[in-house]
This record gives structure tokens, C-alpha cells and sequence, in this order.
């Protein structure tokens, strides 16, 4: 819906948004839209109206905020009589703040923490009723005594209650808030608004009392019952300073729960929880743990705050408070300015679920603009489309630059200001060749944090297409899985004159390849918006590619960015990536470059200070010190911009060193360990504050981690202890390091069966890396290590139906990936998919009957099950290929055996359980050989309800697979120089990439218009070169699946391909009598070779790339001079196929007879005739070695 414009009158003012404290005001103004009163709004008041206002727009509606004058029922109850006097046209106030909240909530369960958000269902005014001499009687609920809500209210509560509801409106209320914080940055707010941190959050006992609890001489002393007084100084003093005891702390689950999140680097970890029930009102602060539960047990409210009631009396009210403390003695003000906050983010989410009534339109004509992000119910919107194409395309809603969870950290203001104007400027530019802008650095020069800024940017200017944000071994983030369909849903969202075009394309798409799916949801709907009249800047972020699982992934992506021209892509990854060869082979005319470590350093040290002074300016306002306002001083914010080497992630970790290990120690001495004293003679303090010099940008942050961890066994007194811990870090470490996905902290914990806690706090300070000799790790120590911890997990925790299906035919597409999470964890799918990966890389020798063996034998049907849930099958497939190289080269006979069973077992039950898993213990085992080793070991496992088994062959054949997709016949099959992929060419118009080792399609080439003849790939295996019926032959990324070149220039079909050994020429045969000669980069014909008299049906290069031999339907085989064209020898009565041998020095031909002729490929002699009685020869193929030649008869035999 377009955007409301200014009202002309107040009465045009639908929300009135109501604050009691400052605090509470400062925080809904970040939240505006627009303010009219800078635009000359200035709407006037009612006679008699003492309430000053702010008037603007959030979201749809034009609002107007008042603060009171004063806390309290009173004060309320005045301002918002004097609220509706004035603006006569007010639907609901929302009272906007924060409040004390019941930890239990509504129940066990209910959990409510600091900085949730609670919105009243009603108001309870719990001192409102009669004192009889020994009971107090409340009187009814305000709903009933004063009137319930209007009728708009208690529906939008009541669609709020629902799961989904709550659900969108917690996912909207953390994109707010992280909106909110971004805000306070840009405009220089002195508070932040930052998340205060789990450990901040501390709910005491509710008995027991906030006061002096080591102070002999105090009134403190004698408070023991509820009713004693506590001395004045503790009312206003924080429990530190009151030594109160986290002894009497009680657990919560919910904060667990964050803490880990916290502990990962998540910051959904600050997303508010949202609570929809009674909300108590008073007049006073409610500020006692035991009455707070008295009161709320009776009348089942979730918060206490002291203006709700005063206003319900007055105007249709909602009261959406954040949870600044647990109203009980122990208050904590670190709080009040984030619950602030994320009560003003709930405000803006509630608005936006808030129905708007049918009005005049605002005006009769429509921008530019409106008609691309025009309203969602334009004419061929069709309706809840955004809601089918949900189902239809499953997405990554992680992946998105704004998505809750996600870092939201953006450039500070007046920072990167060079790199932001050159992305400007690219973007804005109307030179639509240069269509990728490829920022590019060292780990820790800030590209998440530019890219996320430019999205924010440009969303705000409604000019981002689209984006996605990868992220290393997170689910769906990681890799391309659901990379088309994410970017079409916000295409569909951010433009909605597309979605009807998107919606028709998606109905059929779930069996199209990604590139299919690439052309049809994506890049076809955004030609036709750059068709338009429209002229704007559409940019489409992309953020570390490089950190997509797998390496094809990251080429096919490339691949489809690469068609994309025309429209507008920002692509942002580290420089040692795969990607730099790409973006080489890709002409400079079509992209711009920055690279950040190459930016000059003055500009990026001005840019360190201005961060590392903004959050030293946090740290003074959070320390209990009394730091002074310039804290730490010149010189030291000098040496430390010096020090970062124009690494961001230095100044980050610096602070956050600094910022945590506040709560122990005096910021002075933190950063001091930073910054040692050079002048410092005492022995006690050198021994951790070596003074190294700056040999690259890295060992600066070597030098940092070492110190952190060093400061870590701070109070390890004994030499016997140093090393104890020493030896756990370094186990910890190891794992950390050779980790081939990242696994929190916990799951870090369960993996290696040490306790929690102990992980937690070597890990509490690191977060990157370490060279130092006493943390240094033995790489295949610590691979044997994890792999021993994989195979112990896994033992311990694999099962057969270990996801409770009960159904051997329940397919694994349907079962949600979060019930699979849910039965397998995190690190229990790292152990099932790397724990042969880690015993490869230990180097570790295999012997019968040790710990692999025993577990294959006990848990091998269990592991195969499990990876086929995950829909890691495949990846399954290799590692059993990698276990057999191990034991190949080991002293396990029995075991190498059994290996080799069960390569042949998985290659032959992979059709059946990477479809339904539970059926490796039934048809796998069932039809399996009866001499296999496997179904010899489990035939246990088959259900007891399959009585009769069918009679099976006695032991495998030499068929390993038969591999399936083509819809027509297959013309020719092809294997990549490194025997890992194998291409097929079909008459139905296609060209299937496979993997050799599973069968498994990696790519379906689409292009041809007609029967493909022939593929070959060149001899690096990086491109695919097919022909075809339709006169052309085209060259294919085998990466990414995208045609590099189409060649035309035959004008028959063309019959064959072959690359030169040397990779540098292409070789085309055709029925129209020529064969010619390419040059395999650009494309250019070289050659065209003429002389046969009918067509040409095969063509093979010398392995020295010299000659190049033809054959013929004229019966001729011709020797061409691959350089020059000329023809060498003319050799008659063989037609159908050539090959020289690997030598090159013999030329074998086959007639299309029966025999076949060896002859001297330099002489063109007769050395040798072979003579197949069988049938007709058809081709023929030297082997490796040139021992052994094959030919093919039409008679169904190979010889």
C-alpha cells in the first residue's frame, strides 16, 4: 500500500502512542518514518490542552506521541482525556514503555526474561477493592468495570494469540528492533540500545532481600523477616556493590537457551519473546519478589507497571511494555533503555497487524515509483499470492540482510565513506555493461558489514531486489539448495507487479533444474521490470559466497549471476576463494573491482578510531568506574588504531575483550594486556606481554589471542594445573580448528564428552585464532581425537527408525527438516558426515576388529539411515570410498573385505533409501546378494512380518550402476579426466552430468534444439563440449552448467568433438564433409578441412595435439596437420572410427566391417589386421597403458 501523506488536520491522526518516561519517547522516535512537524505539521491542540505532541508516520498510519508530564495513574489518565479532545479522529492509544514483568508468566513454562515484550489482554487494578479486618477484596477486572476493548482491538489480539501470529509478530518485532539500533547509530543517539547480555539478567529468590549482606555496623544486619527495613543506601545501590549472593539465583531455561545463542556470536539472542495477557495496574512500583508472586497467582497477570489503568479510563487502549526488571527489590537500570526499545519495536510490529478501514485514496495519480512498489492489491495481484508462493518455493528466511538472528552491525556514520560513495556511484551509473561490483578482503576488513549497509541503504530507497547472506554449516544458509527460491520471494515481495509472473512460473517448477528455475523465477520477471518505464538502481546483494559448504555450489551460483545481466548484482567474498578464477575468465568491462586491504591505510585507520571512540564511549557508560569522558586517552586510542593493521575484527575484539571482562577487572588492566607497557621491567607482568613486531596483519591478531588466552589461566597458581588446562584448551582448539563445519559451543561439548562449562570458559575470551608454541596443536593428533569422539557419539546415539517414522515407507521429503534436527543434533549429524574425513586426515592405521570395525558391524545400517534423513547420502557414498583407501593400505584383511561389501551394498540400496531411508533394513536387505557380507550380518534387522524372501543372485555382478534420467536414447558417454564425473549425451536434447562414484545428476545441460551426438570434456575437466543434430556445438561450464560458447558454422549435423591433449583447439566432425578446427578459448574457427566425400562421424587428436585423424563414410581415414590443414595420408577402406594409441605411434581404424587395421601413424603402413567374426566393429579404444585394445560390435559384445 502506498505510503499516507501529511494530514491536513489533526482529525485526519488515526494513533495516539502514549510514553511516561523520556527514555520511553527517545526510543518510539527512532521508530518514525517521518516526522511532519519538520515539514511545517504543526496541527495545534485543544483549548485547555496542556500535552505537547509529536506528530509523524510509522509504517501506514499517521500517528501523534505525547509524553506525560509525570508517572502515574493520575497523570495518565489526564493526558489522554486531553489526547482525544484534541484529536477527535484517534482509533487506539498504544501506551508504549517499559514495566516490571512475572518471571513464571502465565505458568510453568512461561518463562519471561528481561527485555521480552508483554501486550495487554486487560488491566488488573490490584489495589482496587475494600480492606475487611483479615482479607482484602479486590474488585473486578477493569475490562469488566470500565468496558472491554473495542471490537478492532480484541480481534487483532485475538489473531495475535494464535502460535502463527505471535510467531510473525516476534519475527517482525526483532527486524525492528535491530531498525531501531541501526538508527540510534546513524543519528549519534548517546544510548545504543544494545542487548545488556544473559549475564546481566539475574532473577533472585523471591524472599530474598536486596540489602547490605557484609556491612556489620548497618541496619541491613537485622533485616530477616519481610517486614524489616533495610537501610536508605541500599534502595538505590546494584546488587554488586551489595555483595548480594548469586548463590540464590534461580535457574531458567529460557536463559540457557540465549546464552548459548550468545555464545555462538547469534544475535537472535537479543530477539524479544512476546507475552499477550493481564497486565497489573497501581499506583506504585511494584518492588517485592514475594508479593509480586502473591499477586499474580491470584489474579493471573504477567507484568506490574502504574499508568495502564489511567488511560484505558480515558481511550481504546493496548499497553506494549518491555520487561526492564522482575518487579522485586533487585532492579537493575542496565535494562531500562533495551526494554525501551524493544517495546517500541513491538509498538511498530503491532501496528502493522493492525487492519486499516477503507478510506479515499490520498491521491488520484500514482508515481512512478507506486507503479512498481505500488499497493498489494493491485489488479493482477492475485490474492494471497505471497502466501501460495511460500508453499511453493521453500525458502531461506535466515538468509536475508535483515532477518531476525542475524548480525545487524552497519557501518558507523562517517565511516567507509570512500568505499560507500564508489558502490554509489556503480550503482547509480547508467553503464549497464560493468553489472557486478565485486568487494573483495582479508578476514576482518569489514565486506559483511559494508554489504549489510548498502542493503539497508538501498531497501530504504525500496531499490534492493533482493539479497542473501551465506553462512558457514548454518541449515539453508549454507548452501544453494534454497538460494532461487529466497531470491524470487523477495522479488515477489519488494514488486508486486511481478508476483502474478512469478506465482505462474513457480506452480511448475519443483522439477526444473536450478538453472531452470533461476530462468523462470528470477530473470525473466526482472527483464520484464527493466522494460518498464522505470528507471532505478536495482541492486542484488550477495554476501560471502564463500562461505557456501560446497565449492559447486559456489560456481553454479556464479553462473546463474553471470545471466543475469541486465540487472544489478553486488557480490561481496574473500579474495583466496575459487571465485577470483571466475570473475578472471569473465572480461573486465564487466565488473568493478575493491579489494579492502588494498585501500590506503590512513583512510581505514580514520575509520578504526571513529569505531574504536564510539564503542569506548559504550564502555565508559556501562563501567561502574567512574572512567573519565576521554577514557583511555590519545595515546592509546592511537596505539591501538596502529595496532589493528586496518583489521576491523582487531578493534571488534578489542572491546568486546574489554566489555566482558569488565565485570572481574578494571578496564585499565584489560587494556593493558592489549597494550602492554614497552617500559615495564617487572618479571611478573613480561611473562604474558611479549612485545612482537608486526610481521603481516594477521600475527596482529595472533598476538591478541594469545594474550587472551594466556589471561585465561590467570589463576592457575600450581605448574600442575597450568598444564592440565593447557592440555584441555589444546583439545579444545585442535577440534575447533579442524572442524569441517562450525558447531556451538555446547555441541562442541557433546561431541568431545567434556562438561559444558569447562568448553565455555576456555572459550570464553577467543573467538579466532593462535599460534602461540604452548597452544600449538598436532593437526593429525587432533583429527584421530575427533574422529574417535565421532564414533563414540555416534555408537552412543544411533538407532534403528532413530526418527520415530514406524513406516518403512515414509519418504524422507516428508519429514521436515526441523524434526530431523530434533532427533538428530547438531553434533551428532557433524559426526555421522565427517567422522571418516577426520580418521583420513589422522593417518591412522586400520586393523580387524578394532573400533571402526566393531562399529560398522553393530552400526552401519543405522549410520546409512541417518545420512539418508539428512539427505547426505551421497556424501555417504564417497567416505565409504575413502574408508576403503585407508583400509587398503592397512593391515585389516577381514575389514577391508567387509568395506568392500559395503561400497557395493550402498552403490546398489541408493536409488531405494535416499528416497524412503527405512528401507535399508527392508528391500535393501531383501534383495541384496546372498553371499553379501552386509545382509549376511543384519538379515536380523528385517521385520519380522516379511516371511518369504525372494530368490536373489548368488553374489554381485559387474554392473556397479545403472543410471537414469534421459527420456530418449543415450548417444555417448564420457569421463572427466580425473574419472570423477561422467557426462551422457541424449536424443533428448540433453546433456547429464553425473557423479561417477554415486550416480547421482549434477548438472542436466539444456540448450540444444535437437538430438545430442557426442560430449567431451577438455583435458583440465573444466569444460564440456557437446554436438548436436542442430548443426552446433557448445562449450559448458562443468562447474556451474552455463554455456560458454555456441559455435556455428556447419551446415549438416555435426557428428563428433575432441579436444587437443594440449586443451588449446577443438576438433568438429559433420555431415556436411568438413571438419573443423577451433580455437578452444574464443570460439574462432582456425581450420576447416576439406577433402571427404561424405560425412565425417569421427575425429581424434594424437596425444602430442600434431595430427588429427578422420574418418568417413567415403571409406577413408585422413591424417590432417592439426596446425597447418594440410592432409599428411589418405588412408581407404575404414569408415566408422579412429584412435591412436597413447604413444601416438600407432593409428587404429575400424571398417564398420569386421576387422580392424593397425597401422603406423607416421607411414600410414599397415602394421597389423584384427579380425572380430562376431559383427560389424563400430568403435574401438586403446587402453591406458596401449596393452590392450576394445571394439564394439553391432552384435551387443565388447572384445
Amino acid at each position: 500500500m502506498s505510503d499516507p501523506p501529511q494530514p491536513s488536520y489533526r482529525e485526519e491522526l488515526e494513533i495516539a502512542l502514549i510514553c511516561a518516561l523520556p527514555l520511553e519517547y527517545n526510543a518510539v522516535s527512532l521508530l518514525f518514518d517521518r516526522f511532519w512537524d519538520d515539514d511545517g505539521g504543526h496541527y495545534g491542540r485543544a483549548a485547555g490542552d496542556p500535552n505537547t505532541y509529536t506528530t509523524g508516520r510509522i509504517g501506514k498510519y499517521n500517528v501523534v506521541l505525547t509524553l506525560l508530564p509525570q508517572i502515574g495513574k493520575v497523570s495518565a489518565a489526564s493526558a489522554a482525556a486531553n489526547v482525544r479532545s484534541s484529536y477527535t479522529g484517534l482509533k487506539p492509544a498504544l501506551l508504549v514503555g517499559i514495566c516490571g514483568g512475572v518471571p513464571n508468566g502465565e505458568g510453568e513454562g512461561d518463562e519471561i526474561l528481561l527485555g521480552d515484550v508483554v501486550i495487554s489482554k486487560t488491566i488488573v487494578q490490584y489495589y482496587f477493592g475494600r480492606r475487611y479486618p483479615n482479607v482484602f477484596m479486590r474488585r473486578d477486572t477493569v475490562g469488566d468495570s470500565l468496558g472491554r476493548a473495542n471490537k478492532d482491538i480484541r480481534g487483532l489480539l485475538a489473531t495475535l494469540d494464535t502460535e502463527r501470529g505471535l510467531e510473525r509478530l516476534q519475527q517482525r518485532t526483532a527486524h525492528h528492533l535491530k531498525i531501531l539500533q541501526a538508527n540510534a547509530g546513524h543519528q549519534k543517539r548517546r544510548v545504543k540500545y544494545n542487548y545488556p547480555g544473559t549475564t546481566e539478567d539475574r532473577l533472585f529468590e523471591p524472599s530474598y532481600r536486596h540489602k547490605h549482606h557484609d556491612t556489620p555496623m548497618c541496619i541491613c544486619k537485622d533485616c530477616n523477616e519481610k517486614s524489616d527495613p533495610v537501610c536508605e543506601g541500599s534502595l538505590s545501590s546494584p546488587c554488586a556493590d551489595l555483595q548480594c549472593n548469586e548463590m540464590h539465583l534461580v535457574p531458567r531455561e529460557r536463559l540457557n537457551v540465549k546464552r548459548q545463542l550468545e555464545w555462538a556470536g547469534d544475535s537472535s539472542a537479543q530477539d524479544p519473546a512476546i507475552h499477550i495477557g493481564r497486565i497489573a495496574s497501581s499506583d506504585t512500583v511494584m518492588k517485592s519478589g514475594e508479593d509480586r508472586d502473591n499477586i499474580a497467582k491470584e489474579n493471573g497477570v504477567i507484568a506490574f507497571e502504574i499508568e495502564g489503568a489511567g488511560v484505558w479510563d480515558e481511550v481504546p487502549c493496548v499497553v506494549v511494555k518491555g520487561v526492564c526488571d522482575y518487579a522485586d527489590c533487585h532492579k537493575n537500570k542496565r535494562w531500562q533503555n533495551f526494554a525501551a526499545a524493544s517495546a517500541a519495536a513491538a509498538m511498530k510490529a503491532l501496528l502493522e497487524r493492525l487492519i486499516q478501514t477503507d478510506k479515499l485514496p490520498y491521491a488520484a495519480g500514482k508515481s512512478r515509483r507506486d507503479v512498481v512498489y505500488g499497493d498489494n492489491s493491485a489488479p493482477n495481484d492475485h490474492p494471497l499470492l505471497l502466501e501460495n508462493l511460500l508453499r511453493l518455493l521453500p525458502s531461506a528466511p535466515q538468509a536475508t540482510f535483515d532477518a531476525s538472528g542475524r548480525d545487524d552491525s552497519v557501518c558507523l556514520p562517517n565511516t567507509r565513506i570512500d568505499v560507500l560513495q564508489r558502490i554509489r556511484k556503480w550503482a547509480n551509473s547508467d553503464d549497464n555493461a560493468s553489472f557486478i561490483f565485486w568487494l573483495s578482503g582479508w578476514a576482518g576488513t569489514g565486506k559483511s558489514t559494508i554489504a549489510r549497509t548498502v542493503a539497508y541503504e538501498y531497501h530504504y530507497k525500496k531499490c534492493l531486489a533482493a539479497s542473501f547472506f551465506f553462512s558457514r554449516g548454518k541449515e539453508d544458509v549454507s548452501h544453494a539448495g534454497r538460494f532461487v527460491a529466497t531470491i524470487a520471494l523477495q522479488l515477489a515481495a519488494n514488486f508486486p507487479v511481478l508476483r502474478d509472473l512469478i506465482y505462474q512460473a513457480a506452480t511448475n517448477i519443483t522439477s526444473k533444474t536450478q538453472k531452470e528455475q533461476w530462468k523462470l523465477v528470477v530473470q525473466e520477471p526482472l527483464s520484464k521490470l527493466g522494460n518498464t518505464s522505470l528507471r532505478l538502481p536495482l541492486i542484488l546483494v550477495i554476501d560471502a559466497l564463500d562461505e557456501c559448504d560446497d565449492e559447486n555450489d559456489i560456481k553454479r551460483i556464479l553462473g546463474l549471476l553471470f545471466e543475469l545481466k541486465g540487472s544489478i548484482l553486488f557480490d561481496c567474498d574473500r579474495p583466496e576463494t575459487p571465485i577470483r578464477l571466475k570473475f578472471d575468465s569473465l572480461p573486465k568491462i564487466f565488473h568493478q573491482d575493491l579489494i579492502l586491504h588494498e585501500i590506503p591505510r590512513k583512510s581505514v585507520d580514520s575509520d578504526i578510531s571513529v569505531f574504536f571512540q564510539q564503542k569506548f564511549q559504550e564502555i565508559r557508560d556501562q563501567s561502574d568506574e567512574g572512567l573519565s569522558d576521554d577514557w583511555p586517552g590519545r595515546q592509546h586510542l592511537d596505539r591501538l588504531v596502529s595496532s589493528a593493521h586496518s583489521l576491523f575484527i582487531y578493534a571488534a575484539t578489542v572491546c568486546r575483550f574489554i566489555e566482558n571482562g569488565m565485570q572481574d577487572f578494571p578496564a585499565d588492566n584489560l587494556l593493558r594486556l592489549i597494550l602492554p607497557d614497552e617500559s615495564s621491567t617487572n618479571p611478573s607482568t613480561q611473562r604474558s606481554r611479549t612485545v612482537i613486531t608486526y610481521e603481516s596483519p594477521m600475527k596482529v591478531l595472533d598476538t591478541m589471542y594469545i594474550q587472551v588466552l594466556e589471561y585465561s589461566f590467570r589463576n592457575s597458581r600450581h605448574e600442575n594445573d597450568r598444564e592440565q588446562l593447557t592440555a584441555i584448551c589444546r583439545e579444545i582448539l585442535g577440534a575447533i580448528i579442524i572442524l569441517s563445519d562450525p558447531l556451538s559451543p555446547i555441541a562442541v561439548a557433546r561431541l568431545l564428552n567434556m562438561d559444558y562449562e569447562i568448553v565455555k570458559k576456555r572459550l570464553n575470551n577467543l573467538r579466532e585464532r593462535c599460534r602461540a608454541q604452548q597452544f600449538w596443536v598436532d593437526e593429525k593428533r587432533a583429527h584421530f581425537t575427533l574422529a574417535e569422539s565421532c564414533l563414540r557419539l555416534m555408537s552412543a546415539s544411533l538407532k534403528q527408525d532413530i526418527c520415530g517414522q514406524d513406516a518403512p515407507g515414509v519418504l524422507a521429503t516428508e519429514l521436515e527438516r526441523g524434526r530431523v534436527d530434533r532427533y538428530l543434533s547438531p553434533e551428532l549429524q557433524y559426526a555421522c558426515i565427517h567422522w571418516i574425513q577426520h580418521l583420513q586426515k589422522s593417518s591412522v592405521q586400520l586393523c580387524d576388529n578394532d573400533q571402526v570395525h566393531q562399529f560398522l558391524k553393530e552400526h552401519l545400517l543405522h549410520w546409512l539411515e541417518a545420512m539418508s534423513w539428512m539427505r547426505k547420502i551421497s556424501e555417504g557414498i564417497h567416505a565409504i570410498t575413502y574408508l576403503q583407501s585407508i583400509a587398503l593400505i592397512s593391515d585389516c584383511p577381514n575389514l577391508y573385505a567387509f568395506i568392500c561389501d559395503v561400497k557395493r551394498f550402498a552403490l546398489y540400496v541408493l536409488p531405494a533409501i535416499e528416497q524412503a531411508p527405512l528401507q535399508i533394513y527392508c528391500s535393501a536387505l531383501v534383495f541384496a546378494p546372498a553371499t553379501s557380507v552386509v545382509k549376511k550380518r543384519f538379515k536380523d534387522k528385517v521385520p519380522k512380518w516379511i516371511r518369504r524372501f525372494p530368490v536373489v543372485e548368488k553374489d554381485w555382478n559387474a554392473l556397479l550402476q545403472t543410471l537414469e534420467g534421459h527420456s530418449g536414447p543415450v548417444t555417448a558417454v564420457s569421463f572427466s579426466p580425473d574419472s570423477k564425473v561422467l557426462a551422457s549425451a541424449s536424443r533428448d536434447k540433453t546433456v547429464k552430468v553425473w557423479d561417477a562414484g554415486t550416480g547421482v545428476v549434477l548438472q542436466t545441460l539444456v540448450g540444444h534444439s535437437d538430438w545430442v551426438t557426442a560430449a567431451t570434456f577438455s583435458p583440465s575437466g573444466r569444460v564440456l563440449a557437446s554436438s548436436s543434430v542442430d548443426r552446433t556445438i557448445k562449450l559448458w561450464d562443468t562447474d556451474t552448467g552455463t554455456v560458454l560458447q555456441s559455435l556455428e558454422g556447419h551446415s549438416r549435423s555435426v557428428a563428433a568433438v575432441a579436444f587437443s591433449p594440449d586443451g588449446k583447439v577443438l576438433a568438429s566432425a559433420s555431415g556436411d564433409r568438413t571438419v573443423k578446427v577451433w580455437d578452444a578459448r574464443t570460439g574462432v574457427v582456425l581450420q576447416t578441412l576439406e577433402g571427404h566425400l561424405n560425412w565425417v562421424q569421427a575425429i581424434t587428436f594424437s596425444p602430442n595435439s600434431k595430427l588429427l585423424a578422420s574418418a568417413s563414410g567415403d571409406k577413408t581415414v585422413r591424417l590432417w596437420d592439426a596446425g597447418t590443414g594440410a592432409v599428411l595420408q589418405t588412408l581407404e577402406g575404414h569408415s566408422c572410427s579412429v584412435a591412436f594409441s597413447p604413444d601416438g605411434e600407432v593409428l587404429a581404424s575400424a571398417s564398420g566391417g569386421r576387422t580392424v587395421e593397425l597401422r603406423d601413424a607416421h607411414t600410414g603402413a599397415v602394421l597389423q589386421t584384427l579380425e572380430d567374426r562376431s559383427g560389424s566393429v563400430m568403435a574401438i579404444a586403446f587402453s591406458p597403458d596401449g596393452k590392450v585394445l576394445a571394439s564394439a560390435c553391432d552384435k551387443l559384445r565388447l572384445n
